[in-house]
């Protein structure tokens, strides 16, 4: 007869009159199957310490949320795994906690109470989940005299369903300062996002208050803080520099906490970010506000930024926006807005002649007066090897195709790694062209034959180079009434897209 394992979960909200209960549950179980009372004793003290360290930490008072409890008995012994999408929280220690207490951690706090947890079993870990969350586990062999636990260990279960909020209050005249991130501030990062998100942010990285501070230290990432009288974190944005973009930067990120909106932080945090953009000499900023409402793109208006393109359905419909309008299960889109920080004086560019009307609008917008009229259609001719890259974001169901050098086959190569790229799943895609190549102009209307349609531009967006952009949607629904816009050119915009993707066939009704 094959030997299996047992498994009991248990889910109980983030209330700490559960604790006994799930303390006087656990001892019965292990003594159920096969602990000695010393012993379960000793695992039933261990699961209590570990709930107060979950109750103390991951959750603020007035916010309702849950914690699953797995138990397991398996070959050696009970393992014990608690689980919570509540706050983020970085301990100072990560995985197996074992070591010297006194060089990881504070007196007090939660990493010290994670070691004191191991005079009560033999090993306690803890692991960050991103967007999953946190697990804290408790692992107790059997002890000689007790019985061995019969069957083979137990996988993992996946858990699902995130916290819920009771209404937050709104905070008032408290003086807000806006400053750099400090290392430590990292997972006060992590939990402001999470407070407007939950864990639904399409990018999982900024749950991990190490990766967040990882990216500041490296420089990939420049983060701005606004904080309260308290100290607290009130909103959070960042200069993003990605790979391929050396001269410009992205301002993401960009979120206050639900009880401190309407207090004009996030004009400060775009202020004080521009002003780190001029420091490094940066070409611009570019920024991407979502098209639920117009609130962001209204910012980034007042702040110069103007609007250069319109990417459709780039973020996930399951995306949790906290006190704001969600989308009905509806990809969402996103303005494209880019401010030069020193704007040329003149631009020679390669565009097809179909968009040259609107490419020329919005460069003109952008603060470039003179646009040669010797924007051209020229030949195909490729000689040599392409040169391009595929960047995929797998959260976003996203990818971006950048075209660095045309070579022969480009097109036909372009084709094939779309249909791999469609057969992945990945629902939207983009390809950047090199407005200052000349074979650009005719290149761009080959790839429009093959379901690509205008997106919009972005100076800098291509290796330092102006890029056009195309876009491309897998079997993805978009409503053009959805779509909310501030400034007249984006209106405008919004039209012109939605036409070249009805031309394009992807596209379809209003």
């Amino acid at each position: 007869m094959e030997r299996r394992c047992q498994r009991t979960r248990i889910e109980i909200p983030n209330d700490t009159g559960f604790r006994p209960m799930v303390g006087d549950y656990t001892a019965a179980l292990a003594a159920h199957w096969g602990f000695s009372t010393a012993v379960a004793g000793r695992i039933r003290k261990a699961v209590e310490e570990a709930l107060g360290i979950v109750f103390d930490f991951a959750f603020e008072n007035g916010q309702r949320g849950r914690l699953d409890l797995i138990f397991e008995r398996a070959e050696g012994g009970i393992r014990i795994v608690l689980h919570d999408e509540g706050l983020p929280l970085d301990p100072g220690v990560s995985g197996a906690v074992e070591g010297d207490p006194s060089e990881a951690c504070d007196l007090d706090g939660p990493c010290a109470r994670l070691f004191a947890l191991r005079r009560w079993v033999e090993e306690v870990r803890f692991d960050q989940l991103g967007h999953r969350g946190k697990s804290i586990t408790l692992v107790q062999p059997a002890v000689e005299g007790d019985p061995p636990s019969q069957g083979d260990a137990c996988p993992a279960d996946d858990p699902d369903a995130g916290p819920s909020y009771e209404p937050l209050p709104e905070r008032d005249g408290e003086a807000i300062t806006v400053r750099a991130m400090a290392p430590t501030e990292a997972v006060a990062v992590a939990r402001c996002i999470y407070k407007s998100y939950g864990y639904t942010y399409p990018y999982h990285h900024v749950y991990d208050p190490r990766k967040i501070a990882a990216m500041n230290r490296e420089g990939t990432l420049y983060s701005a803080l606004a904080v309260d009288a308290a100290g607290e974190v009130a909103g959070h944005c960042a200069l993003q520099f990605h790979e391929g973009e050396p001269m410009i930067a992205e301002m993401a990120q960009g979120v206050v906490a639900p009880e401190y909106r309407s207090l004009g932080i996030l004009q400060r945090l775009t202020e004080h970010l521009l002003g780190e953009a001029r420091h490094r000499r940066l070409l611009g900023v570019y920024a991407r506000p979502v098209t639920l409402h117009d609130r962001s793109q209204r910012v980034g208006h007042r702040y110069g930024m103007t609007d250069c393109g319109l990417q459709l359905a780039m973020i996930p419909g399951k995306t949790r926006f906290a006190a704001m309008p969600q989308s009905d299960g509806e990809r969402v889109s996103m303005m494209l807005q880019f401010r030069y920080l020193n704007p040329p004086k003149t631009l020679a560019i390669h565009c097809p002649s179909r968009h040259r009307d609107m490419i020329v609008r919005l460069y003109r917008r952008l603060g470039v007066p003179h646009l040669p009229r010797s924007i051209h259609r020229t030949g195909r001719r490729m000689q040599g090897s392409p040169h391009f890259r595929v960047r995929v974001v797998d959260a976003m169901r996203y990818a971006c195709i950048e075209i660095t050098a045309y070579g022969r086959g480009i097109v036909e190569i372009v084709a094939s790694r779309l249909q791999e790229l469609c057969l992945e799943r990945i629902e939207i895609i983009h390809l950047f062209l090199d407005l200052f190549d000349t074979r650009t102009a005719a290149v761009a209307e080959d790839f429009e034959r093959i379901g690509f349609f205008f997106s919009g531009i972005l100076p800098g967006g291509l290796r330092g180079r102006d890029a056009l952009i195309l876009q491309y949607l897998n079997n993805v629904a978009v409503t053009q009434k959805t779509i909310q816009t501030h400034s007249s050119l984006a209106g405008d915009l919004v039209s012109y897209v939605f036409q070249k993707g009805r031309h394009a066939g992807v596209l379809h009704g209003r």
